[in-house]
């Protein structure tokens, strides 16, 4: 299985920021399930050109979740950390 994360350009260091939590993400994932940390990085225009033949890259390119909005409407509410939902998915899996 191939990951795709997006490199944007050098001079967006916020999306620079999220493209290597989305790396650091894969590799958490990929030693939770002990599988190989495999993934791919592309420019956004590589993404763009590519989405409409490959369908887990176009759903690649609408996978971004700002949790501002969803942040300021329920103040109160527990976040899971990346690792926590990671563990209990992986609990849940049944064994091979």
């Amino acid at each position: 299985m191939t990951y795709t994360a997006w490199e944007p350009a050098a001079d967006s260091t916020g999306a620079r920021r999220r493209a290597e939590f989305g790396v650091v993400c894969i590799e958490l994932a990929a030693g939770i399930f002990g599988t190989p940390a495999r993934h791919t990085v592309l420019k956004r225009w590589q993404l763009d050109l590519a989405g409409p033949f490959n369908r887990r890259l176009r759903d690649e390119a609408d996978n971004l979740f700002i949790s501002d909005k969803f942040k300021q409407r329920f103040p109160d509410f527990s976040v899971t950390s990346y690792r926590q939902g990671l563990r209990a998915i992986g609990a849940a899996r049944p064994a091979n």
